[in-house]
C-alpha cells in the first residue's frame, strides 16, 4: 500500500520496494 509512512524508506512507488514503510 502506498499509504504507509516512510519509516525505513520513502513510499515513492511502493513501500515494500523502497524499504518498507510498515
Amino acid at each position: 500500500m502506498d499509504t504507509c509512512l516512510p519509516a525505513s524508506g520513502s513510499h515513492a512507488s511502493k513501500p515494500a520496494v523502497n524499504g518498507g514503510g510498515h
